[in-house]
């Protein structure tokens, strides 16, 4: 069972975040943000998000070797995480799967590209609607760090 959290957006430019803002508010799911690994880390351990998008390059640490790092920690391995990327490859595509991430997605995000967000946010709430308290969880089922 994945965290009934937000979306959290892991991007270091902030017009990249403020585009997925806007394409999730569309969506009517809840985002929270960070800009580098060590705020993820910290929002993670805040927010206990449902979804995790992480750029592979981040200005402290790549983004696949946090997704490796989440993946292989029992108190967030059953978050969903998404790469996403100015310029994919078929390279950055295996590397992504290879790292734990359920998909991949090239930045800007369009309308097609939007199909991996429906498919991972199930568990996220709706930004439009209150988000319910989260419910007592095993510690190995949450989305959470110390």
């Amino acid at each position: 069972m994945r965290s009934s959290g937000p979306v959290l957006v892991v991007d270091d430019h902030i017009l990249s975040r403020k585009l997925l803002r806007r394409v999730l508010e569309l969506e009517g799911i809840a985002m929270v943000e960070a800009a580098s690994v060590r705020a993820a880390r910290a929002e993670i351990a805040r927010s206990r998000p449902a979804v995790i998008l992480v750029d592979l390059e981040l200005p402290d640490g790549d983004g696949l070797a946090l997704a490796r790092s989440l993946k292989s920690d029992p108190r967030t391995s059953q978050c969903a995480i998404l790469a996403c990327t100015a310029g994919i490859t078929p390279h950055d595509e295996q590397r992504a799967l290879d790292a734990g991430c359920e998909g991949y997605f090239r930045k800007p995000i369009d309308r097609p590209s939007r199909r991996p967000l429906r498919g991972c946010s199930r568990g996220a709430p709706r930004s439009r609607e209150p988000a319910t308290p989260p419910r007592a969880e095993p510690a190995a089922q949450r989305c959470d760090l110390p």
